[in-house]
């Protein structure tokens, strides 16, 4: 994608890529505001949250060659998720939560290389998540709470060694919590409520020095409670 020229060629374009939401011209400029950020002639940021868009996320949207952040949040945007059949070593961080996304995640949103944050919170996406995101281990905060998604939680999240943010609240996921969550040395904050988790937690959780917010009300899990898990109930 051509992103040479000025700021009247990058809304054209814009508007173009994005062909299948409703934009309000008058809601969006590029480069004079926090909307549209660039970086000399480069647009390095999409910050089109709560607008009021509606329609589907196009696949091309993925295609701009700077992009390092894309928030479509809180808006009426419907649909799957678009397939990403090209690898995007640039983007880090994307917020899709709020709309009215549906349909499982394709596998192919591991061409988001080097993801470091994403939210797709407050959809009706399903399907088995990990499934769909393994080998994305640069992740820091992985929001999915209040979708359909299902599953287990895998031994191989113990290999999301940059995790920082879980939130897996208000889903499906069921099984017991693998030990390997306590290989996540820079976990802070863990959102597990109302799934049907069974087994007990792992004792091991009381060894993330970093932990701050773990809550995992309205599960099937039974057991001791580690001493962590108390202090930070209280």
């Amino acid at each position: 994608m051509d992103e040479d020229g000025d700021c009247t060629a990058y809304k054209q374009s814009i508007f173009s890529t994005l062909a299948g939401i409703a934009l309000d011209p008058s809601s969006i400029s590029c480069c004079d505001n926090s909307t549209i950020i660039c970086n000399g002639t480069r647009i390095v940021e999409m910050n089109l949250g709560n607008l009021h868009f509606s329609g589907y996320i196009p696949s091309e949207i993925f295609n701009f060659q700077y992009l390092q952040k894309l928030d479509l949040s809180y808006n009426y945007l419907s649909g799957s998720f678009p397939s990403i059949e090209e690898e995007n070593e640039v983007l880090l961080i994307l917020k899709i939560q709020k709309n009215l996304l549906t349909g499982t995640l394709p596998t192919t949103i591991t061409n988001l290389k080097n993801l470091a944050y994403f939210d797709a919170s407050f959809n009706n996406f399903s399907g088995d998540l990990f499934s769909s995101i393994s080998s994305m281990y640069g992740l820091r905060h992985l929001g999915v709470s209040t979708n359909q998604f299902k599953g287990e939680i895998p031994d191989e999240i113990g290999s999301f060694k940059k995790l920082q943010h879980l939130e897996l609240s208000e889903n499906s996921f069921y099984g017991t919590l693998p030990d390997t969550l306590c290989n996540l040395e820079d976990l802070e904050a863990v959102f597990l409520r109302e799934n049907t988790f069974n087994g007990s937690l792992p004792s091991c959780l009381q060894n993330l020095t970093k932990l701050k917010y773990l809550y995992v009300e309205d599960n099937e899990l039974s057991g001791s409670i580690p001493s962590i898990v108390s202090e930070l109930s209280e």
